[in-house]
């Protein structure tokens, strides 16, 4: 997908728009203009902070009054793309408890992967006795019930375009350094972070 060209904008040396910039830009563009989102590839990997996506948080109120006004992009969810969503109630840092009425909806419009199915017969099962034990799994992989923050930071990692098996190979290596008392969006700028080794 060819990428639109943008204007340049008046950012200061730090790389950020002042409020007033961005205040006359806003007052500037024409109401109804349909929702403009690049989608990913469906084979990208890596960070995708890069890519378009929304990130709403708040009340339940507030997310349905945002998600009325992008209905727009529900014309994404076709043939050839998907919109990848990841909803959760927000925790508290410190105790991981619910925090009644907050939530985070992250969302992204990812191409779907063409696939042809080759119809082959599977290889026959070994006999019992040939059986391997099962392997032990890696030393660093994420405890078997991960915190809530770990299991939303997976489920933002792949909205954000990482393959699941990165993404909890990132994840493990964090929560093991940092422990499991981080909130998702901690673990999230973390993992993104950690480089992994080319296989």
């Amino acid at each position: 997908m060819a990428k639109s060209k943008t204007p340049a904008l008046p950012l200061t040396a730090a790389g950020t728009l002042p409020k007033a910039d961005v205040l006359e830009r806003w007052r500037a563009l024409p109401t109804g203009r349909p929702i403009a989102m690049e989608a990913s590839p469906a084979d990208a990997t890596g960070s995708s902070y890069e890519g378009d996506s929304i990130r709403l948080t708040g009340s339940l109120q507030h997310l349905d009054s945002q998600l009325s006004n992008l209905k727009g992009l529900l014309r994404f969810e076709n043939t050839k793309t998907r919109l990848s969503i990841a909803f959760s109630q927000q925790k508290k840092k410190n105790t991981r408890e619910p925090v009644p009425d907050k939530y985070v909806l992250y969302l992204k419009v990812v191409e779907k992967v063409r696939t042809t199915r080759a119809r082959t017969k599977a290889p026959p099962a070994p006999p019992a006795r040939a059986r391997a034990a099962p392997k032990a799994p890696p030393a660093a992989v994420a405890p078997a019930a991960p915190p809530q923050a770990v299991a939303e930071a997976l489920e933002a990692l792949l909205v954000l375009g990482q393959k699941r098996p990165e993404a909890e190979r990132r994840l493990a290596l964090v929560v093991a350094a940092q422990g499991p008392g981080l909130d998702c969006a901690a673990y999230v700028t973390l993992a993104l972070k950690v480089p992994l080794a080319k296989k």
